[in-house]
């Protein structure tokens, strides 16, 4: 029963975007260009509600050199401490492979949680927030 009641909580949150690369869960990640790909979050507090699952297996996730990865948080309610962990993990490795790595489309709330750790500068073009 409980089970049941997960899957359809999953189902509710879930948000279907068409990509032409794949999605991990509900996790899309777009190729735009050769140079930039984009990761669009499903409505959520980005934390262990996502990043924990064991379905979405972000450890085996691959990144390129060279790149521009930009995490689109449209969708995402809050940030909580597993998911700031989660994005400092991403953010290191991508600099180390000599990618970069940008957040776009956070609300005010992300934001705060950023502007209080003074993470901020180290997450957000000025373009950005």
């Amino acid at each position: 029963m409980i089970k049941a009641i997960f899957a359809a909580i999953r189902r509710a949150f879930s948000v279907n975007y068409e990509t032409n690369t794949k999605a991990i869960r509900n996790i899309a990640i777009e190729r735009e260009s050769n140079t930039r790909i984009i990761f669009r979050f499903p409505k959520c507090i980005l934390g262990e509600d996502v990043i924990l699952r064991e379905e979405n297996n972000f450890k085996m996730m691959e990144y390129e050199k060279n790149k521009q990865y930009t995490f689109n948080l449209f969708n995402v309610l809050y940030v909580d401490a597993i998911g700031i962990g989660y994005l400092t993990e991403q953010q290191k490795t991508i600099r180390s492979l000599g990618s970069e790595m940008e957040i776009t489309n956070a609300n005010d709330k992300v934001l705060e949680v950023f502007n209080l750790l003074g993470l901020d500068k180290c997450f957000f073009s000025e373009k950005s927030s």
